[in-house]
């Protein structure tokens, strides 16, 4: 991408309404609308206050390339007292390009259920804890180096005080779920409530799921809450050595489209 794609780009979705579906369509083929939402949730599960100085955004220069979102640092996340925060408002409130795109509701439903999935995946507490238990094991032996050196200029001050950030980090993720559905729910002004759903791999093993593009993480989760009322998009992939053979509903599609309007659980079958 260069300066005058992306100026092109963003001068139309300011003049075009995007709640007609040929205008959202023309978006679609200049922008991943996935890595866009995935910037939001990362952004607004964090609480990542520091957003507004840090949207980046980039596109290929190949034909058919599109603008896609990194989210460049977490530094001001996963604060304790944000945990009930909401960035959504910021967003609805501050950012065209989320303006825009909030008009059609087919981007409305992919934001909605692509954030519950990730919420029961990418940020699922188990798994969020064992990445970053990992990373802070990696660098341990380095602490007390890296504390002598920087105590003095306003940087970690002991071991201990190190621990107290990653526990406050941890407690922080085990609680954001429910507050940012129902914040995001709040900020949209919808209340469509959730359900869950159960999923079983047949067999364990042979086989993943994306919910929303998501991809489901079984060593740690296999039930998901999402939004009531809101098609959501499963697709099966089976694993190396094994194919696809049916849902549980009897449907030999690998992506299938669901509407939860209670607890409901589904299994596939490869």
């Amino acid at each position: 991408g260069d300066t005058s794609s992306y100026e092109a780009f963003h001068n139309f979705y300011t003049t075009h309404d995007l709640s007609v579906a040929s205008n959202y369509d023309i978006m679609l083929a200049q922008m991943n609308v996935d890595s866009f939402i995935d910037y939001v949730a990362v952004s607004d599960f964090g609480v990542n206050t520091s957003w507004p100085w840090n949207r980046e955004f980039w596109c290929g220069r190949a034909p058919g390339s599109k603008w896609q979102w990194t989210v460049p640092d977490l530094d001001r996340c996963y604060q304790s007292g944000n945990v009930n925060s909401s960035l959504i408002d910021d967003f609805k409130n501050s950012y065209p390009l989320f303006q825009a795109l909030r008009a059609n509701p087919n981007f409305v439903n992919r934001l909605l259920q692509r954030y519950a999935a990730h919420l029961g995946s990418t940020f699922y507490p188990a798994r969020f804890d064992a990445i970053l238990n990992q990373a802070a094991n990696d660098v341990l032996g380095e602490m007390p180096r890296h504390i002598a050196r920087w105590k003095s200029q306003g940087g970690i001050q002991s071991l201990a005080s190190r621990q107290a950030q990653l526990d406050e980090i941890t407690t922080f993720v085990a609680n954001r779920p429910p507050q940012a559905i129902s914040q995001l729910q709040s900020q949209l002004g919808l209340s469509r409530g959730t359900a869950s759903l159960a999923v079983t791999l047949s067999p364990a093993g042979g086989g993943n799921l994306r919910v929303a593009g998501v991809p489901m993480t079984p060593q740690y989760n296999t039930t998901l809450t999402l939004f009531k009322n809101t098609p959501v998009e499963l697709t099966a992939e089976p694993a190396p050595g094994y194919s696809f053979v049916s849902w549980s509903d009897g449907s030999t599609n690998p992506p299938i489209e669901l509407t939860l309007t209670a607890n409901q659980g589904i299994t596939a079958n490869f």
